[in-house]
């Protein structure tokens, strides 16, 4: 009796091969002469595959020795395969010994998006049986010997046509149609990345997105428009803390404005009164900019601290009159000013602080204010628990003509007294600032001062 030869062939062809991803081959024995026993069996793949994966699609036929498999869907990919026969049984000639030359292994690639092969583990002479896995290796690593390691100019290295340009180049923008470069440096600071950057003009919608996250435009004439990121491109949800940034670099906005839309109705503060809208925002400012972060609790973009343009006047109403200045609105609802020396004005994000006599409801959205002698002052119908109310006093006699703390609807700790609760308490000294959390239950005094 002929002794049996494992060698396999994939597809009606010698091995190695090459085939497609996601495709079903065909394996069978050269020549199954003398084969009363067959196994064939994925027994290495690269590191990215699994044996097991592809050795539960194998089917034999032991009457034709053949056998089919398929391949995940994955580029770059290498398998090995062992196939071993037998006359008395795998592996043992027709004496009943184990012979070595009764297995052998081939190897069945999907070629990476490059055209390059990959390695298989344990892989030796399969792909080459002279040369073995440094045929794999050698002409990757020759086709790199031509990276230069500098590159003349200034700005980033840039690749033509496969080759490393001689000198580098400024980045360039292209986007909605139009295409530019910027040859400064735009710091940015989400963990020292740099984000996508997006290049409009106008009369051309730019769409900010997950990945792009600057949006440089030129307002040169008529309106430049920019859409906002909305929940879809998170997959559902914009994280916490996620920010963007709009510019004018055409330097017209104050005639041409920015129009910064929201496709996805959320809450985003207006830059030039400090107001929450579910529309459109307008950057107006010659050379200005504005930089808005998420904050997922409130559900709202917030100006973000330092991201306004010192240009640009806020209007803070204050019981009923305007108070005009330059700064920014934080996520507190506070308002930092450039024209007062650098130091901080505080002001409720909606109204202000009622005056002398007046009535005021407090704000889970603006927690702090201003209060005077002689003032009512409501405490949030739906707290927020755990938020610390602050209230400053800021003019008046208090203990001529206190001021009132209403829980609205909870009750509230008296400021003189923290064992007393009730619907409403009175404060009656002077110079003070009140301090209230709210614990699940009542307004608690945490602090007069």
């Amino acid at each position: 009796m002929s002794t049996p030869d494992p060698t396999c062939t994939v597809n009606a062809s010698t091995t190695p091969v090459d085939v497609s991803a996601s495709s079903t081959i065909t394996i069978a024995l050269a020549s199954p002469a003398g084969a009363r026993f067959w196994s064939v069996a994925c027994s290495s793949t690269d590191e990215l595959s699994s044996t097991a994966t592809i050795n539960a699609t194998i089917a034999i036929n032991q009457t034709n020795k053949t056998a089919t498999a398929t391949l995940p869907g994955t580029l770059g990919t290498a398998y090995i395969f062992t196939s071993t026969v037998g006359i008395l049984g795998l592996g043992l000639d027709a004496n009943g010994i184990q012979q070595d030359a009764l297995s052998t292994t081939f190897k069945v690639n999907v070629k990476a998006s490059n055209g390059a092969r990959v390695l298989a583990e344990d892989e030796t002479f399969e792909q080459n049986p002279a040369a073995g896995w440094v045929a794999v290796i050698n002409p990757l690593l020759r086709a790199g010997a031509s990276i230069p390691t500098t590159v003349g100019g200034t700005g980033f290295p840039h690749v033509t046509s496969g080759s490393f340009d001689a000198n580098a180049r400024a980045v360039n923008l292209a986007s909605n149609g139009a295409g530019g470069d910027v040859t400064g440096v735009l710091p940015w600071a989400n963990g020292g990345r740099l984000q996508g950057i997006l290049h409009v003009v106008n009369g051309t919608p730019g769409v900010l997105s997950n990945v792009v996250q600057v949006a440089m435009c030129e307002s040169n004439t008529g309106t430049t428009s920019v859409s906002i990121p909305t929940a879809a491109q998170f997959g559902g949800a914009i994280p916490d803390d996620f920010s963007f940034l709009v510019a004018d670099t055409g330097g017209a906005a104050a005639t041409s404005n920015i129009t910064v839309t929201n496709a996805g109705a959320v809450g985003i503060v207006d830059p030039n009164t400090g107001a929450k809208v579910t529309t459109s925002v307008t950057i107006k400012t010659n050379y200005g900019s504005a930089y808005w972060t998420w904050d997922a609790t409130e559900s709202v973009f917030f100006i973000a601290n330092g991201g306004l343009s010192t240009a640009t006047s806020l209007v803070i109403q204050n019981n009923g009159s305007s108070i005009t200045q330059r700064g920014i609105l934080d996520l507190n609802g506070f308002v930092y000013v450039d024209d007062s020396g650098g130091g901080r004005m505080r002001f409720f994000a909606t109204s202000g602080s009622p005056s002398t006599g007046s009535s005021f409801t407090v704000s889970t959205a603006a927690p702090w204010g201003e209060i005077v002698a002689g003032g009512t002052y409501t405490m949030p119908a739906s707290p927020i628990l755990g938020q610390e109310i602050t209230l400053v006093a800021v003019s008046g006699t208090f203990e001529s003509n206190p001021c009132t703390f209403v829980g609205n609807g909870s009750n509230i700790c008296d400021p003189n007294n923290t064992y007393v609760t009730a619907a409403s308490v009175t404060g009656r000294r002077s110079n003070v600032t009140y301090r209230f959390r709210h614990n699940g239950s009542l307004y608690r005094c945490t602090g007069v001062s």
